[in-house]
């Protein structure tokens, strides 16, 4: 009984506005702290969004090592040849990448904002990953109307709401799921006026496996990792 008051209180606490400042702070911090104790992570990215007419729905390994190495394996995808599709990032304004299927043994090297290594709308390698997720919530402390809501236990809706979209990339709305007990994000969807533009959803972490500089090279085979005894998110299946 005293478990579900507190709950309820803390519903409420959550979801007040005059409250939602502090709490926000409290969250960014905690989530801040973990991320700077963070060295490498491993995740399961679900990307999805749409731009006109066009829809992108991808399934992701995902993998991050500091200072801003990215590598992203497409397991199925909806774009031609997405399927079986890897880049890497490691700084700057180039990616290495090759397609999926027959042109798997063409390596290629492109800008960033290639269309060939961004999503449909435009997004980049290092706007994917958790520092580009700190450094949005970082914008909206200090220029959006921020609202945080208790969906369940220990994860929290943060709902920010810029004054002006324009310096928000265009997005009138950022909507990102915080789990406190693991101390990470684990949804986001981002809006232009009320149409939902794009979702990620990131699960399966794993946190400071030891990645090895040769990941993020794209003729390295994850599968190796676990060869070398490194604990890794290449085994898990597809769909998940």
């Amino acid at each position: 009984m005293k478990k579900a008051i507190y709950a309820f209180c803390l519903m409420v606490f959550f979801e007040c506005g005059a409250c939602a400042g502090p709490a926000f702070k409290e969250i960014l911090g905690k989530l801040t702290e973990k991320y700077d104790s963070i060295t490498d992570y491993q995740c399961r990215l679900n990307e999805w969004c749409t731009s006109g007419k066009k829809v992108e729905d991808r399934v992701i390994n995902f993998y991050f090592k500091k200072p801003r190495n990215i590598r992203m394996d497409i397991l199925k995808g909806t774009k031609a040849f997405d399927s079986g599709s890897s880049g890497v990032y490691t700084g700057g304004n180039t990616v290495v990448g090759h397609k999926g299927g027959i042109l798997t043994p063409v390596a290629l090297k492109v800008s960033k904002h290639d269309g060939l290594a961004t999503t449909i709308r435009g997004l980049t390698f290092d706007q994917s990953d958790m520092q580009e997720t700190v450094e949005i919530l970082q914008f909206h402390l200090q220029n959006s109307s921020v609202t945080v809501r208790g969906l369940k236990e220990e994860v929290y809706e943060i709902t920010c709401i810029p004054p002006d979209p324009a310096k928000n990339d265009g997005i009138s709305k950022d909507v990102i799921w915080i789990d406190m007990k693991l101390t990470l994000p684990v949804f986001n969807e981002r809006y232009e006026g009320n149409a939902v533009v794009q979702r990620a959803r990131w699960s399966n972490y794993i946190i400071n496996a030891g990645l090895p500089d040769e990941l993020f090279r794209i003729r390295f085979n994850p599968a190796k990792l676990s060869e070398q005894g490194i604990n890794s998110i290449h085994g898990l299946g597809n769909e998940k």
